[in-house]
């Protein structure tokens, strides 16, 4: 899938150094950039193979430089291409890139520790529409993925990377965006522009803000809000009727879940740890088959009876999903109402886990 050269000299031999930015001017690149742009750093104390994902279109030319001399030469089609090497010895190198940069439309690098580098020598990737870093040590400010507008996913997964994400306000094109384990701040409010977002997940991170922002996100299939400082009333997210996975674990939501009711399509309702409340509602027949975690909520028997009573009353016939509303709930009534409608669900093919 790629051209690759071996036994060439070191990659810094009859180079001329550009500025600080890790920009070289090469020579004999037939058809190539002779520019090459510095990607990440490479600490192979390890000697650990080192994986690098790219995509380019047809007709553009792409040369991955692994720092140590060696290269590959990328197959440009459109499709993914996964770039591997393995270094001769023990070092600290440069993973350069040269070509047609401004054309390349996926960068993909994860599950390697020992990658590390300044987000900043992203930023000349303007076709980038897919951008994938996870489980490196790739740090610097988010602010400097502001100038590429035609990202459709952006995946940030274990890494050093921080700023406020009133910088991402731009990524209009963006239909996946996922922040995990980052250190990113800000106010949700300021992704309300996204409306081409159909996954949005924070996991862990510093942002902030009301819930209610999210409300034109109408075109959300998934939402996960996961030990994230997010607060407002449920009843916000009502308008989101594409979703299908609602997760919400140790936030500051609050709310009644009959709020939820307009929201027929969902797979997975998850609301772990968080003060969401619960009144009698009638739940939608696709609830049926909707795996439903209210756990950790600090719920009443009352609450805990009432859910399994109105999700018992949606049909009869076989069920195909959970119902989880232990923890820190109350127990059911048993003998009584509560018990009678986990033996009627769990007749129904219903998982039922409760106290």
């Amino acid at each position: 899938m790629t051209l690759r050269t071996k036994g060439l000299a070191p990659i810094v031999t009859g180079l001329t150094k550009i500025g600080t930015g890790g920009a070289r001017s090469l020579g004999g690149l037939s058809g190539l950039q002779k520019t090459q742009l510095k990607l990440f750093n490479n600490d192979q104390t390890p000697l650990a193979t080192t994986t690098v994902k790219l995509a380019s279109p047809a007709g553009t030319a792409i040369r991955l430089h692994w720092g140590d001399g060696n290269f590959d030469d990328l197959v440009c089609d459109s499709a993914l291409k996964t770039l591997t090497h393995d270094y001769a010895g023990v070092g600290a190198y440069e993973i350069g890139i040269s070509g047609d940069i401004d054309r390349l439309l996926q960068l993909q690098c994860f599950s390697q520790a020992f990658i590390s580098g300044d987000i900043a020598n992203l930023s000349a990737l303007t076709s980038l529409t897919y951008l994938y870093l996870g489980i490196t040590s790739v740090d610097g400010d988010i602010a400097n993925l502001g100038a590429l507008t035609s990202l459709t996913a952006l995946i940030l997964h274990y890494t050093s990377v921080d700023g406020d994400i009133a910088n991402l306000s731009a990524l209009t094109s963006l239909t996946l965006l996922s922040l995990s384990t980052t250190s990113v701040t800000g106010n949700i409010a300021n992704l309300s522009a996204l409306t081409s977002l159909t996954h949005l997940y924070l996991f862990t991170t510093g942002v902030t803000g009301d819930i209610a922002n999210l409300g034109a996100l109408t075109s959300l299939t998934r939402l996960s809000l996961y030990s994230t400082s997010v607060t407002g009333d449920i009843a916000n997210l009502s308008a989101l009727t594409s979703l299908t996975r609602l997760y919400l674990y140790t936030t500051g939501v609050t709310g009644d879940i009959a709020n939820l009711s307009a929201l027929t399509s969902l797979t997975l309702l998850y609301l772990n740890n968080t003060s969401v409340t619960y009144s009698t509602f009638v739940h939608p027949a696709g609830w049926k088959d909707c795996n439903i975690q209210c756990q950790d909520c600090a719920w009443s028997t009352g609450e805990v009876d009432q859910i399994m009573i109105d999700h018992d009353a949606i049909t009869v016939g076989a069920y195909t999903s959970n119902l989880t509303i232990n923890g820190t709930n109350a127990a059911r009534t048993n003998p009584g109402a509560g018990e009678n409608a986990r033996a009627s669900l769990d007749g129904k093919g219903k998982a039922v886990a409760v106290n």
